[in-house]
């Protein structure tokens, strides 16, 4: 007899993005694409008094992990909560802690950085991971994406430089998968591997009480075709199983679909012999047979790689790019006339030297198309030959030049004029910054000086840095005679290179307010790790 309407209906997934009702088992909305499950309850609460829950990234064995805001700065984490079930358990909340512990006491460009740990007043714990925008390996698998011999390569050296300063700090992962493997989007367009996922990490050679036998244990970390086997693991931990399952991620990005092949199914794919013997010794059965460490797994496989780029920076968040097309749409709502079509020569003024910078930054950022916008903007011809000490010039054809680079060379969201100001200050506004304030120490010094910075190298308006502290700032213009948005995205990205240079990481500088739109002050939220 075929199920009741009712007892069907009810044996559904009510899904929390999409809100229609989904069968038992499937893993993402099929309108939305996003992961379901965790706990739908927690979605919009507060955690620990500071983490605003915005929806679920993903689940596995422990509990799930959400994208989150710490409402406080802004800033955007992944929250990884345990189990309700599981806090009970005094050596699983151990082991979710001493994720924490390991995690923070190593710092590598190839780690996803912790933010936070703790246990809430209503009995959650959480670990807090810098948000990564960016998609998993394993989303990437799922989208059938292919990637080429030398893509595939300079992933897995980079998942090894990850590995090698893991296990550089004496402890192993345990848990390499493609969900552990985010593909962080950088300014290049191009995507880095970031390791994440250290819940079941362990001190290396040390044997550790574990709340589930290891047959448990290992297949909910290692699920479908990645599932290590029995041989793969040491007697006690070993940094030679995450070598093992590097070769088992390299194999899966020379295959179809994702799904990993091996010896002569993986050269009858095309695979050259030599890298197929790469994998074949990262996958040996006998633990001794493997490369010895990551490093020198990476040298096997590094001239099969893209040659070694410069720093290629995190691009700037949904958080940031999402403010920049809010307050932009908002001056195509009001009517903002652009600067090139006024008629009026306006009567506020910039430092020659802030003008010159951002000239030549524009420069070469815009690459062969400058000379169109300089066409535009005929003034801009000579901005660029502009030095400091040239007292104060019009700031109107600085405006037109940006927002017409702005438009012909970006997206008309201001975007790139966030990347001409990081352009100017490594170039050139960096230092002059550091002459001003005779030599800043710290980011949270810098970012303390910056009102004394902006009447002497900038220009006009009433600036002070509000709410500093270690790692977060605010910073406001006030009553500027000719306020522009463009020249205060340029601003944003100044300041994020500033910090860089001074050791900050992962620096998202948000543009929240502006008085070109009407708002009471132009405001950047600064948020930072040193």
């Amino acid at each position: 007899m075929p199920d009741s309407p009712e007892l069907a209906s009810a044996s559904r997934v009510v899904c929390i993005h999409c809100g229609g009702a989904h069968p038992p088992g499937m893993r993402r909305c099929p309108s939305t694409g996003r992961v379901l499950g965790g706990d739908p309850r927690l979605i919009g609460q507060l955690i620990a008094k500071r983490y605003r829950v915005i929806r679920v990234l993903g689940e596995g064995p422990f509990g799930a992990n959400y994208k989150a805001e710490h409402v406080t700065v802004g800033r955007l984490v992944s929250l990884r909560i345990l189990r309700a079930d599981l806090v009970s358990n005094p050596v699983v909340l151990n082991r979710f802690f001493r994720e924490a512990r390991l995690v923070g006491s190593v710092r590598h460009d190839r780690l996803q950085p912790l933010v936070d740990a703790g246990l809430s007043d209503d009995g959650l714990a959480y670990v807090a991971y810098q948000y990564a925008r960016g998609r998993t390996l394993g989303r990437a698998f799922a989208q059938n994406t292919e990637f080429t011999l030398q893509r595939a390569a300079t992933l897995t050296c980079e998942i090894l430089d990850g590995l090698d300063a893991i296990h550089d700090s004496g402890f192993v992962h345990r848990a390499l998968m493609p969900e552990s493997v985010i593909l962080q989007m950088g300014a290049s367009g191009r995507e880095h591997a970031l390791l994440t996922n250290f819940g079941a990490a362990t001190f290396e050679e040390r044997g550790e009480p574990h709340p589930f036998t290891p047959p448990t244990v290992r297949r909910p970390l290692s699920l479908g075709p990645y599932s290590l086997p029995d041989h793969a693991y040491g007697e006690v931990p070993d940094r030679r199983e995450d070598i093992f399952a590097a070769g088992v991620l390299f194999a899966a990005m020379l295959s179809p679909g994702g799904i990993p092949r091996f010896g002569g199914d993986l050269i009858a794919l095309g695979v050259p012999p030599t890298v197929e013997a790469v994998v074949a010794r990262a996958t040996h059965a006998s633990i001794d047979a493997r490369f010895a460490t990551a490093k020198e797994m990476r040298a096997a496989i590094r001239p099969l790689a893209e040659p070694i780029a410069p720093d290629d920076p995190a691009s700037v968040t949904e958080t940031v790019v999402n403010d920049l097309r809010i307050i932009r749409s908002r001056e195509r709502v009001l009517g903002v006339v652009p600067a090139r079509l006024r008629t009026d020569p306006g009567a506020a003024t910039v430092a020659s030297g802030f003008a010159g910078a951002l000239a030549r930054a524009l420069r070469e950022t815009c690459g062969p198309r400058f000379a169109e916008v300089v066409h535009r903007v005929p003034a801009l011809g000579k901005i660029v030959d502009l030095q400091p000490g040239g007292g104060a010039i019009p700031i109107l054809p600085l405006i037109a030049a940006l927002e017409e680079a702005d438009q012909l060379c970006g997206a008309d969201d201001r975007l790139f004029c966030v990347m001409v100001g990081e352009a100017a200050g490594a170039a050139e506004l960096n230092e002059r910054f550091q002459t001003i304030l005779g030599g800043a120490p710290t980011p949270e010094f810098l970012f303390d000086g910056l009102a004394s910075v902006w009447p002497k190298a900038i220009g006009q308006g009433v600036p002070k840095a509000r709410q500093v502290g270690r790692g977060y700032g605010r910073f406001e213009i006030r009553d500027q005679l000719e306020p522009s948005f463009a020249v205060c995205s340029a601003l944003a990205g100044v300041i994020k290179s500033a910090l860089e240079r001074l050791g900050a990481n992962t620096v998202e500088v948000s543009k929240t307010a502006c008085e070109s739109v009407g708002d009471p002050a132009c405001v950047f939220n600064v948020t930072w790790y040193s």
